[in-house]
């Protein structure tokens, strides 16, 4: 059966973009007050992102994000600038030569089996 698999990548820009309007729409806010100066993805001890935050006070703090929060920001920011992401397909994170993907993998039956059925003409 065939599988289809697509890959998107993100510079360090949209990660920051996807971070921020994450937790600009989260109650529990996870990003300390101040303005971001900074993303870095990391992968040990496992995938996540080092955000760099300076504060109200001038002083640059980092926040770690586990790669649930990072993959969280990564599908709303694909759905908020309308990149399309099968409902069905499994997604995981990876870093690849240094840039952070989303890796979409489904079924391409599946695919067809989700889509809505076309519509039947009626006799005249």
């Amino acid at each position: 059966m065939p599988r289809e698999i697509r890959r998107i990548y993100f510079t360090d820009d949209e990660i920051a973009k996807a971070i921020l309007a994450l937790n600009n729409h989260s109650r529990n806010k996870f990003l300390i007050p101040g303005s971001l100066c900074g993303v870095e993805v990391r992968s040990e001890p496992s995938l996540g992102l080092e955000v760099k935050v300076e504060n109200l006070d001038g002083k640059v703090e980092s926040v770690l994000l586990d790669e649930t929060v990072v993959g969280a920001a990564i599908i709303r920011y694909c759905i908020d600038t309308h990149v399309p992401l099968p409902f069905n397909g499994s997604k995981s994170l990876k870093l690849l030569n240094g840039k952070l993907a989303l890796d979409v993998a489904f079924d391409s039956n599946a695919a067809k089996r989700a889509a809505p059925p076309e519509p039947v003409a009626k006799p005249a």
